[in-house]
Parts: C-alpha cells; structure tokens; sequence
C-alpha cells in the first residue's frame, strides 16, 4: 500500500512540476483544449461563479493576481527566500520570465515586470493562512474548489482545472482529496 502512495504522490508532484516548468517555459498553448468538451450550461455556471477579472490570490494582505506589475506588490509578500532568477524561453522566442519565491508561492513575471502566473504550495504560516478571493485555501476539500468555482474544465485523478476570464486555475489533488496546490496563469 506504501508502494502506492509513494508512486501517486511522486506522480503528482511530477506532473505540477511539468504544468509549472511549460508555463513558465511559455512552451504551452491554450488552443490544446478540446472546446468541444465544454457544454454551454457548464461555461454559464463557471461564468456566475467567477469574475470576468480572474483569481485573485490573497496572501500576507497583498493581492496577487496575473496581468499586474509585480513591483506594485513585492515589497508587501515579505522576505524573498532565494534571488529571482531568469529562466530564458525553451523555444528561443518571447519573453524570459523571472522567477520570485516566498513562503510556499512561486510567482513568474515576464520581461516587463508583469505577472504570468503564481503558484500556491505547502509552506509556513503564510502559505498556509493564503487564499483565494472566493476563499479557496490549501487543504480545503476538491469539492469546495468546485462549489467555489462552478464545473471544471478538466478534471483527472490527480489535478482539476478551472477557467475564468483570462485565468486558468489548476489545483492539486491530495490523496486525502485535498487541494494539495493552486496554480494560476494567465490563458493571454
């Protein structure tokens, strides 16, 4: 039974690790999703829950949220735990992205300071005490993130997806069937 654990615990940890490192890479492209999938009475009720705006992350009072300067927010996130780094594009074209880490968030912004995407993992007293503006938290059940935010745009065993305007949320899935992450990127 270990056994098990072991490989769906690494299989999920790979698998953010892929969805983070594509992103960050600007490898991804949103014109992958089968649209087909979607039904009309599923986009209508995603679209009651969640603001046209996005998700916005509120963590150590700042809220963080792609498509703003991460100047406007940095000095409130507290103390970086390494230096941003630049991670250059995987395909030689647009923009490198600069990597900051605080207490279990990750955030990436492209080349003019804007953020791209954050990400939400376990971590200290902050991380933990963060969550979305719809009130979304680490460890709070896969069934909340959907009452929070209608049906999923994609859903395995592992992830479940949401969209929302010009955002993507993806949250992770424990084996408890907790939200073990929550990964915002923009869909631009």
């Amino acid at each position: 039974m270990g056994g098990t654990n072991m490989k769906r615990t690494l299989l999920s940890v790979l698998l953010c690790s892929a969805l983070v490192l594509t992103s960050v890479a600007g490898c991804s492209s949103s014109d992958d999703k089968d649209e087909s999938e979607k039904t009309a009475e599923d986009t209508q009720a995603q679209e009651e829950t969640v603001t046209s705006e996005g998700i916005t992350l509120i963590y150590n009072g700042e809220e963080v949220k792609t498509g703003i300067p991460f100047a406007d927010i940095a000095d409130g996130l507290g103390d970086e735990l390494r230096p941003a780094e630049d991670i250059p594009p995987c395909d030689g074209e647009g923009d490198t992205m600069t990597l900051h880490w605080y207490d279990g968030l990750e955030i990436g912004s492209n080349e003019s300071g804007i953020i791209d995407y954050y990400n939400l993992t376990e971590g200290g007293e902050v991380a933990s005490q963060a969550q979305t503006d719809l009130g979304l938290h680490l460890q709070d059940t896969i069934e909340q993130a959907k009452t929070l935010y209608g049906t999923p745009t994609n859903e395995s065993e592992y992830v479940v997806n949401f969209d929302s305007g010009a955002n993507s949320l993806t949250c992770g899935i424990s084996e408890e069937g907790t939200v073990s992450y929550i990964y915002v990127t923009s869909l631009d």
